[in-house]
């Protein structure tokens, strides 16, 4: 295994190097890039700008290639992980709120701790390290006995990995009442949500999503097949034995699940728009391919 032996490079060794490798643009203003978001993370950001040679990326950027269109890609990434955050917490918080409301509607306050692996009930059960990260927890423990919060508390201290692995555990008339009100069946919800955690994980330790390639695949849908764009009529029709037209595995298929997702849980929010509203103000980008996305997709009934 090779040992690594890249030295130290001053802001302005970096900067130098990638004017070296056709990167165009003022070295002050490159410098001032790399300093405020560093060498490596911008790195991704001109990834899809290095010259290919036999499928194999280069050093070299292709001619052309500016800080301008790095720093827009970074700019649009960054934006786009804030809607998915704000997109990702309504959906999480509705979850947790319905998943509570439909078990203790069922089973009562408590029993649910039963259902769980012994080391999520360790990170739920009453004690110093609840009581000091939440005044809720501190405020229950000194006016009532137990071992255990109501249902309704508890699923505000377990993460979103745990929170499924509940829903995983429950009776199974409960689950369907809970994906029946969000409008699909609950294998279906267990997807989507596995794949918005790994999203929201993502995007809360600031990695690049937008053209990111996800390693897990999301279910479809089954009212979704069967659409594509026909020039003709400027629209999406349907058609018999097309393939699904969204990549599953990428950034824009999770944009797709939001947008179902938030009309089940926050009809009136302004979300859709704010992401078209993103997408208009950078279209110089062209990300449609690195994200997934179909031609003509926000005018997708998927989209509607």
């Amino acid at each position: 295994m090779e040992k690594y032996s890249k030295p130290f490079k001053s802001l302005q060794e970096q900067a130098e190097l990638l004017i070296k490798r056709g990167l165009v643009g003022d070295k002050d203003e490159i410098c001032e890039r790399l300093r405020y978001v560093g060498y490596y993370r911008l790195s991704a950001y001109w990834y899809p700008f290095r010259s290919l040679v036999g499928g194999i990326r280069q050093d070299d950027l292709l001619p052309g290639t500016t800080i301008t269109q790095v720093w827009n890609h970074y700019r649009f990434d960054r934006r786009l992980r804030l809607l998915l955050l704000d997109a990702i917490e309504r959906i999480e918080v509705a979850l947790r709120s319905t998943a509570a409301y439909r078990y203790a509607e069922s089973q009562g306050p408590f029993g649910y701790e039963a259902l769980l692996p012994e080391n999520i009930r360790e990170k739920i059960r009453i004690g110093d390290s609840l009581k000091n990260q939440y005044d809720f927890v501190s405020h229950f423990a000194g006016k009532y006995n137990g071992e255990f919060l109501p249902v309704w508390m508890a699923v505000g201290v377990m993460d979103f990995g745990d929170l499924l692995s509940f829903l995983r555990s429950i009776d199974h008339d409960i689950r369907t009442r809970i994906a029946k009100d969000f409008g699909i069946p609950m294998t279906l919800l267990l997807s989507w949500m596995d794949a918005l955690r790994l999203v929201r994980n993502a995007c809360a330790h600031h990695a690049r999503v937008w053209n990111k390639m996800w390693g897990i695949s999301p279910k479809k849908h089954k009212a979704w097949g069967g659409y594509a764009y026909n020039e003709n009529l400027k629209k999406w029709i349907r058609c018999a034995g097309v393939e699904f037209p969204f990549q599953i595995k990428k950034t824009g298929y999770i944009l797709i699940i939001c947008r179902f997702l938030l009309k089940m849980t926050s009809g009136n929010t302004k979300w859709k728009e704010r992401v078209d509203a993103l997408f208009d103000e950078f279209k110089e980008l062209s990300v449609n391919s690195g994200m997934g996305l179909p031609e003509h997709w926000q005018l997708s009934p998927l989209w509607k």
